[in-house]
């Protein structure tokens, strides 16, 4: 599943088809292997057997959890993949005690930003320098 989203990443981002050269250094560049326990998790939504997207939550130092990786192929959008991730996600954050979200996305990825605003994210001014960061959203799990 990574593949496909680091394929669309790229390709979206580029304006082209990616290559499988590109595919592999960006997954180089981000690593995803702490996206277990203890460190995080990543959560896959499936359609019978087959993924169909996904999304993954790093456990941050005083509570905080960084939303990463949130992704659903271009076919099954729009049918509740995303929101239902984003339900599960809140729900393993809470049950490992995270009682914020943080996230950072681009400009481009505009289906991604709308589904975090109606889950309640809320935009935030920059709270980091990351790489191809362009709009910041954060969500308050206490209250």
């Amino acid at each position: 599943m990574l593949w496909v989203y680091f394929d669309e990443l790229i390709t979206r981002y580029q304006g082209r088809p990616s290559t499988e050269q590109e595919i592999r250094g960006s997954m180089l560049e981000g690593p995803s292997d702490d996206l277990v326990h203890p460190t995080g998790v990543l959560l896959l939504a499936r359609l019978g057997s087959n993924p169909v997207g996904c999304v993954g939550l790093r456990f941050r130092p005083n509570r905080v959890g960084q939303v990463t990786r949130m992704f659903v192929i271009a076919s099954e959008r729009r049918q509740g993949f995303g929101f239902r991730l984003m339900d599960e996600l809140e729900t393993v954050a809470r049950n490992n005690g995270i009682t914020r979200l943080e996230l950072d996305t681009r400009d481009d990825l505009v289906e991604a930003r709308r589904l975090y605003e109606h889950h309640g994210f809320e935009e935030v001014p920059a709270f980091n320098s990351a790489q191809y960061a362009e709009h910041w959203f954060v969500k308050n799990l206490e209250g």
